[in-house]
């Protein structure tokens, strides 16, 4: 694998796979063939979260920790003002009340109330960057094959407890059950570039075909809900690492600047959706009354106001540390 090299590509096809998800609106028959194949891709596209977290995790394990404040100011200071931008935006909205901008401001709202937290995705990944650096360093510490199955066995207990001990006080089960997908991205970072293609394309297929089986039989007919709630997400790690293994084949020479420009304006794509997605497609629907029309116009509108935000947001970081180095 060469993630890092393909890593804004993946995150591009992540990003919109999740697009699909929250914006897409069904247009074939949903009693033929083709209309159940869009509806099970458009219903599985939650895999872009996995993704996200996988691609994260895998690139953070090159990180230099030796400084955990640095660390964590580097990826705080990038994320997290752009986190708190919407969510005023959200309370300029009337999404929600004074004090729920501000549970939600400092993630209380996201550990009470999981998957409907406003931008839960954002907190979730601040926590996994507060853990890494003291994951990594503790696991140093071990073997190979300590190294990832401690950090499972204490996920197992911790999801368990969470699911079974505090329910109806703590509710993310939404981000334990992606926290395999982390782990995984973390194991198979020790392997940067050292995968055949051969390998990559048998490994990729072997992984991809079946887990879409898996995805369908628990993520789409029947949604597998035990023992956690989300183990479904678990069970589309085989499908996920399928398309990892495929894709960074495909674009080590084939992207392009346009995904890649995609690749690194995800964070303002998702919390753009989340914020004015649902009043975007109503609205374009309600001009247009073309379905595939609709699609095509509010994926292409939230991919160049997401470049353009991410492009103003960039500018006026350089703008401040520039006045703060001079």
């Amino acid at each position: 694998m060469q993630i890092l090299k393909t890593k804004k590509s993946l995150m591009a096809f992540a990003a919109l796979q999740i697009a699909i998800f929250h914006l897409w609106i069904p247009v074939l028959r949903a009693s033929s063939l083709p209309g159940q194949i869009e509806r099970f891709f458009v219903t599985t596209a939650y895999i872009g979260v996995d993704l996200f977290f996988f691609l994260s995790a895998y690139t953070l394990s090159f990180s230099d920790i030796s400084s955990k404040r640095k660390f964590l100011n580097k990826r705080f200071s990038k994320i997290y003002p752009v986190f708190l931008l919407f969510c005023v935006a959200a309370l300029i909205k009337g999404k929600f009340t004074l004090s729920g901008f501000l549970l939600t401001a400092i993630g209380l709202d996201f550990l009470r109330h999981g998957g409907s937290s406003f931008l839960w995705f954002v907190p979730a990944l601040l926590i996994m960057y507060l853990v890494f650096p003291f994951i990594k360093v503790t696991l140093s510490k071990f073997n190979q094959a300590k190294q990832f199955l401690i950090p499972l066995l204490v996920w197992a207990t911790l999801t368990f407890a969470v699911e079974y001990g505090l329910r109806g006080l703590i509710d993310i089960s939404i981000f334990l059950c992606r926290v395999p997908a982390i782990l995984l991205g973390v194991f198979l970072s020790k392997y940067e570039d050292t995968w055949t293609i051969k390998h990559r394309v048998i490994t990729g297929t072997l992984l991809f075909l079946p887990g879409l089986i898996l995805i369908y039989q628990f993520g789409y007919y029947d949604r597998l809900t035990v023992p956690f709630e989300g183990m479904f997400y678990i069970t589309a790690l085989p499908c996920i690492l399928g398309l990892i293994f495929l894709l960074d084949l495909i674009w080590q020479n084939h992207s392009s600047r346009a995904i890649e420009a995609i690749g690194g304006a995800t964070l303002e794509m998702y919390c753009l959706q989340i914020l004015i997605g649902s009043e975007l497609v109503s609205t374009l629907f309600r001009l247009t009354h073309n379905k595939i029309l609709t699609n095509l116009l509010s994926l292409t509108i939230l991919i160049l106001c997401s470049l353009a935000l991410a492009w103003g947001i960039s500018a006026a970081r350089k703008l401040i540390f520039s006045k703060n180095n001079s």
